[in-house]
């Protein structure tokens, strides 16, 4: 079932009641109405009778399609699909106030500057004459991204276990990570292919982690704290939890290793552990 929704541009929280008659694996989507592979929510769970979803949306299309449906029938025309039934009631976003060592004019900007890309990152541009990117720049000329079709290895050396310089085999070769930042400026380069598959919220997670290793981490290398950097930003502006985690878990399931799965259970562990923190909330 297509449900049209006139969102306006407005931050909301859709409540979302389904009821079964047996256990249905309930997929719900919020699309833009407009942008192709732009996707704000894709979420998908087993229902047994009765449950209840919160589609957090601090950032809303102007017409959106909210798709409902039983993934076993697919789907299908609204009134056709017996299985299940729902009501949709939008409620308050609960969002919270960021800290202040983290809460300055250049994190909003950086904030709004991410979320106008992430919406936008399907219908602009990634590629430029004789140039092998686009370049995005947010309102002050501040903030920048760097816009490819693909990344691809740069380093021509990298180190071995023994902590010695080696030519690296891998120079020149496409990359697994959708976006990265460029140490000594700050800029963000990201893939367009990379992203594609995520939602809106899922690239604004992954793009405050980028921004946090130049503008907010104490040690700008440390991958955990900008994690942390980011997923407080992230959580606090209203994004769900679970957006957050599935951000994190698609980044890392293309570069599994150790350090990354360590890294995802802290990460697991500091959402699951977030609305019991003392945060105040925005009036």
């Amino acid at each position: 079932m297509n449900l049209v929704y006139d969102f306006n541009k407005k931050a909301t929280c859709l409540r979302i009641e389904v009821k079964t008659q047996k256990p249905a694996n309930i997929i719900i989507r919020v699309i833009d109405a407009n942008k192709p592979n732009t996707l704000y929510e894709d979420r998908y769970q087993k229902v047994i009778n009765k449950d209840v979803f919160y589609i957090k949306m601090p950032v809303t299309p102007i017409v959106g399609v909210v798709q409902i449906f039983n993934g076993t029938n697919g789907n299908v025309k609204d009134g056709e699909d017996k299985s299940f039934t729902f009501n949709i009631n939008p409620v308050p976003l609960k969002r919270y106030i960021i800290p202040m060592r983290i809460n300055n004019q250049l994190t909003r900007n950086f904030v709004e500057f991410a979320q106008e890309f992430s919406e936008d990152a399907s219908i602009i541009s990634s590629s430029h004459k004789n140039s092998p990117c686009s370049v995005y720049q947010s309102a002050d000329g501040k903030l920048r991204i760097d816009y490819h079709d693909t990344l691809y290895d740069l380093n021509t050396e990298k180190l071995d276990r023994s902590g010695n310089t080696i030519k690296n085999p891998n120079y020149g070769r496409e990359v697994t990570t959708p976006m990265r930042t460029n140490a000594e400026t700050g800029v963000i380069e990201v893939s367009k292919k990379g992203i594609m598959q995520y939602t809106v919220p899922m690239r604004i997670a992954i793009l405050l982690h980028e921004y946090s290793h130049f503008y907010l981490n104490n040690k700008p290398q440390d991958e955990e704290e900008a994690d942390y950097n980011a997923l407080l930003v992230f959580l606090y502006l209203g994004y769900s939890k679970i957006s957050a985690y599935k951000a994190f878990c698609e980044v890392f399931k293309k570069a599994d290793s150790p350090a990354n799965r360590d890294r995802d259970k802290k990460i697991k562990d500091f959402i699951d552990n977030f609305e019991s923190k003392q945060f105040r909330l925005v009036q």
